[in-house]
């Protein structure tokens, strides 16, 4: 997921247009947080179903 950001985040510099530039990077990264908490809470989960088998 980080080796994917990074890519993305580099092929936006490549862009011409710095505003949208500005929006896609910042839905990137916002997007890196979400799949973040959504590991998480795999995690979590994947715990529960331990404690309780």
């Amino acid at each position: 997921s980080r080796d994917l950001l990074s890519s993305a985040v580099t092929e936006l510099f490549s862009m011409q247009d710095p505003i949208l530039l500005i929006k896609l990077k910042d839905i990137y990264e916002n997007l890196e947080e979400v799949l973040q908490e959504c590991n998480d809470v795999g995690h979590v989960l994947n715990e529960i179903v331990i404690r309780h088998t």
